[in-house]
């Protein structure tokens, strides 16, 4: 993993296959994908994602891929991710 351990939308595109940027922010608007890291460049905002946002995004579409509507694939992405979090801790 990097250093930094974050992700712009460009390079979260360049590691899920089929993949889009338009994607990423409809996801990220509609509030899929939970708040992002934001940083500022002047006047313009810059997305980053981390590597839970990573594993939530390739789950969510790895379940589009499959046939399931965008609100189903993130709500089942959603609890997995939460799920396998709380095993990584106990």
């Amino acid at each position: 993993m990097r250093r930094d351990e974050s992700f712009s939308i460009g390079e979260v595109c360049m590691l899920v296959p089929g993949l889009t940027r338009k994607m990423v922010r409809y996801w990220h608007q509609e509030g899929f994908l939970g708040p992002a890291i934001i940083q500022t460049m002047g006047q313009r905002y810059i997305y980053r994602f981390d590597k839970n946002h990573l594993k939530l995004i390739k789950k969510i579409k790895g379940y589009l891929d499959r046939g399931y509507q965008l609100r189903a694939a993130a709500e089942k992405a959603g609890r997995e991710v939460i799920k396998k979090g709380n095993n990584a801790r106990s």
